[in-house]
C-alpha cells in the first residue's frame, strides 16, 4: 500500500507570522517615544495666585458651612471644597499647607459621614491654616 502525503501550508503560515511579529517588534522598539504633552508645556506655578485661589476657596467653604442647614448639606460643601482644592496647582513652597488643608477637609467629611458630627475642632484647624496664609 502506498501512502499519499498531502502537502500543508501550515509551516509556511508559521514562518510568515513569525517574520511579521519580528518586524512589528523591531518597529515598536526603534520608534522614538515623544514625552507627554504635560511635560512639554509645564509652567511654574505662581505662589501669589495660588494663595489668592486658596483664600477664595476658604472663604467660599466657610460661607457654605455657615449657611448649610444640616449635616448632609455641610458634607456637600466639604466635598466641593476638597474637589476644588485638589484641582489647584500647588507651588513647591506651599505643598505642606495644601496637604494640611486637604487632610482637614477629609477629616470633616469623615466626621460628617459618621455618628459624631462635631466638626468644630476641624473648623478651628482651618482657621489656623487660614492664619498661616
Amino acid at each position: 500500500m502506498r501512502y499519499y502525503h498531502r502537502h500543508s501550508f501550515f509551516p509556511l503560515v508559521i514562518i510568515l507570522l513569525t517574520l511579521l511579529l519580528g518586524v512589528f517588534m523591531l518597529l515598536t522598539v526603534s520608534r522614538q517615544t515623544a514625552p507627554p504633552a504635560d511635560e512639554q508645556t509645564t509652567t511654574p506655578v505662581d505662589a501669589q495666585a495660588y494663595r489668592v485661589s486658596l483664600v477664595d476657596l476658604l472663604t467660599t467653604f466657610e460661607a457654605g458651612i455657615a449657611l448649610a442647614p444640616d449635616d448632609p448639606a455641610k458634607l456637600v460643601v466639604a466635598e466641593r471644597a476638597l474637589t476644588d482644592l485638589l484641582a489647584l496647582r500647588v507651588p513647591p513652597e506651599d505643598k505642606q499647607l495644601h496637604l494640611d488643608f486637604a487632610l482637614t477637609l477629609t477629616k470633616i467629611q469623615t466626621a460628617l459621614k459618621s455618628d459624631d458630627t462635631n466638626i468644630d475642632a476641624f473648623l478651628l484647624e482651618i482657621q489656623t491654616i487660614k492664619g498661616g496664609l
